[in-house]
C-alpha cells in the first residue's frame, strides 16, 4: 500500500468510527428523550451508548461496508438514571 492508500484508508476509517458514534449518542438520545428522562439524563444515555460502542467490531469489520449500529434500547433505563 503507499503513503496515500494508507492515509486514505486511516481517514476512511475515522470517518466511519466518528459516523457510528454519532448515530449511537443521536439515537440513545432520542430514545431517552421519549422515555421521559430530562435533557442531562438523555445526555448521559448518549454518552453512554459512545462509551460502550465495540471499535474493536468497527474496525475488525469496516473492510465488509459501513458499520451497523445495534439498537440498545436497554442501555439507558430511566429508573437508573438520576435525571
Amino acid at each position: 500500500m503507499s503513503t496515500h492508500n494508507v492515509e486514505q484508508h486511516t481517514l476512511q476509517l475515522a470517518e466511519a468510527v466518528r459516523a457510528a458514534c454519532l448515530a449511537a449518542a443521536l439515537e440513545s438520545y432520542e430514545d431517552a428523550s421519549m422515555r421521559g428522562l430530562c435533557h442531562e439524563g438523555a445526555w448521559e444515555c448518549a454518552i453512554g451508548a459512545i462509551r460502550s460502542l465495540n471499535v474493536c467490531f468497527l474496525v475488525a469489520h469496516y473492510q465488509e461496508g459501513p458499520p451497523q449500529i445495534q439498537k440498545k434500547s436497554s442501555l439507558c433505563d430511566p429508573a437508573q438514571t438520576s435525571g
